[in-house]
Formats: structure tokens, C-alpha cells, sequence
């Protein structure tokens, strides 16, 4: 996930005042320079907790390692298709976005 670091804005009522377009339509990942950090989240299934960690870079050395910390030996693991998830020595499935799943 990536959250631009800027306000988001009000909420406007008047459909006649509608809200500003959103301004950062680059494509690709974020990273601090760009003021979009990448942000990486864990969800446990069993236990329900949510983890998220504002990161510098979504390199595999920084990926694994968050993985690692977060999720027991033998832990099934989803990620999307980027290539920096390749190198998780841990079960895991992917999924595609580009086909909406």
C-alpha cells in the first residue's frame, strides 16, 4: 500500500462546490522522494491483527525481513506479483491485481 503523505481535504456536501481531482496520478511505486512512502502491512488471519510499517524502499532484503519478523516458520503467506516478494523462502500464494483478485 501506498499513502500519499498530503491532506486529503474536507468533506463537501454542495454538489455544486464538488472536491478538488486528486493531485499525485503517478504511476509505479512510491518512495520518500516522491512524498508517497510505501507502506507494508501484515493482517493475521487467526488473530486478526493488523501491522503496517512506513518503509524506505520495498527492496527484497526489506520486504523478507519485515515477513520474517511478523509471521511464524511455516506461515502461508499472500502477496501480489512484484518481483521483491520471489525470494520469500516461506509458503506463499499470489494473487494478481491486473485481474482483480
Amino acid at each position: 500500500m501506498f499513502q500519499n503523505a498530503s491532506e486529503k481535504g474536507t468533506e463537501h456536501f454542495d454538489p455544486a462546490d464538488p472536491p478538488p481531482s486528486r493531485a499525485n496520478k503517478r504511476r509505479g511505486r512510491g518512495t520518500y522522494a516522491n512524498d508517497w512512502p510505501p507502506v507494508l502491512g501484515t493482517v493475521g488471519r487467526v488473530s486478526g491483527q493488523v501491522r503496517l510499517q512506513v518503509v524506505t524502499n520495498t527492496q527484497q532484503t526489506t520486504l523478507r525481513a519485515h515477513i520474517e519478523q511478523l509471521s511464524g516458520p511455516g506461515t502461508h503467506g499472500y502477496t501480489d506479483e512484484y518481483d521483491s516478494y520471489a525470494t520469500i523462502e516461506r509458503p506463499h500464494t499470489t494473487v494478481c491485481h491486473a485481474a482483480r483478485e
